[in-house]
């Protein structure tokens, strides 16, 4: 682990650990709180790394210093669910020896509930021997080669409220441009986000663009930046573009349901329902790739697309069908109010039909 002024999480992080792993070993960047003091009550293995402005280099320096066959990394905000200690030590049991890296499901938000909502899996152990080295400034990651393994144990990313970050990767990058050093194409695809998420538009237009025209980024960055490019222009106010980005995600992978979720919204708020409607069913019967690398928001695949068929078939007064797909979507989710509310709604509609506003027929999710 790499860690700085993590004292607000680090104790549950290696208490969560600990009981499953054979050593852990702590890279501290330059903590000004008690973190090297709580790490040192789970590790003798502490080390000081000066912070250069590259998470990789951090990353390889911890890597560096496991003495184990297979190294695993976490981060401080990080926790390994109790429910899902007992199938690690299974993974551990029965991981065969040339297995080269291992991924492992990373859920990373929650509904109110406490279910989770965005997932992906991400390579969280590798083998330890010196092939495998983290890239990337910033949004580092470990190239993978050889055998890899899909397994299905659980770490849940569970940060706290702390001063913001904001900007913070976007200053890291522009300072390697300033030096002159050229951006990878997947820099180049985090840049672009980066710009977007400080307010940025025009400049990350430009910067998705550059991405797009790579011809060795990944088709699940493809993805992402289409998405997110369409979004960046809507604000921008260019419906047209926003939609064109849109299709053209569509020729990089098969549909996902985040994505048809997408263009669902896109002609929602365009009011052209049938066209909603067709991406919006078209989400209900799609799987998650939960090997495509990409983030999985599970709620894109029955409840999301669910909601807005409700309201989507109201407004065509297709009312038994609007009806339908709200119980669907309370089947998912039991707790939602807004399938609570239009349930009461409806029950008030089949006694009195009037000529009530739609916009009384729940509230449309939205992506964007």
């Amino acid at each position: 682990m790499i860690v700085r002024n993590e004292a607000d999480v680090i104790a549950r992080c290696l208490a969560s650990f600990a009981p499953v792993v054979d050593e852990i070993v702590i890279v501290d960047t330059g903590s000004s709180d008690e973190t090297v003091k709580i790490a040192s009550e789970f590790t003798d293995k502490i080390y000081r790394f000066e912070w250069i402005d590259d998470f990789a280099a951090a990353r390889n320096f911890a890597f560096s210093k496991g003495t184990c066959s297979h190294l695993m990394w976490a981060d401080a905000d990080d926790v390994l669910p109790q429910s899902q200690q007992e199938a690690f030590l299974r993974l551990k049991q029965t991981l065969e020896p040339d297995a080269d890296v291992v991924y492992l499901d990373y859920t990373v938000a929650f509904d109110g509930s406490g279910r989770p909502t965005l997932s992906f899996h991400r390579e969280r152990i590798v083998k330890n021997d010196g092939s495998f080295r983290w890239e990337g400034a910033v949004h580092e990651f470990i190239p993978p080669h050889g055998k890899l393994f899909y397994a299905p144990t659980r770490i849940e990313h569970r940060p706290v409220e702390k001063v913001s970050r904001q900007g913070r990767n976007l200053a890291i990058y522009r300072k390697k441009l300033a030096a002159n050093k050229r951006l990878s194409t997947r820099d180049q695809f985090y840049y672009a986000r980066e710009l977007m998420f400080n307010g940025l538009y025009e400049d990350s237009v430009d910067a998705f663009r550059l991405f797009l025209t790579a011809p060795d980024g990944w088709n699940v960055n493809r993805v992402e930046a289409a998405r997110n490019l369409s979004g960046v222009l809507l604000k921008l106010g260019r419906k047209e573009e926003a939609l064109s980005a849109l299709t053209d995600a569509l020729g990089y992978m098969p549909p996902a349901g985040e994505l048809c979720c997408e263009i669902g919204n896109f002609f929602f708020n365009e009011n052209r329902l049938p066209d909603a409607a067709f991406w919006y069913l078209l989400a209900t019967t799609l799987k998650p790739n939960r090997t495509s690398g990409a983030f999985i928001n599970e709620d894109c695949y029955g409840y999301i697309p669910y909601l807005q068929l409700c309201v989507v078939y109201y407004r065509l007064g297709r009312i038994d069908d609007s009806i339908d797909c709200n119980e669907k979507a309370l089947a998912l989710k039991p707790e939602s109010p807004e399938c609570k509310q239009n349930r009461l709604f409806f029950d008030r509609f089949k006694q009195t039909p009037s000529s009530e506003s739609s916009e009384e027929c729940g509230k449309a999710h939205r992506l964007l």
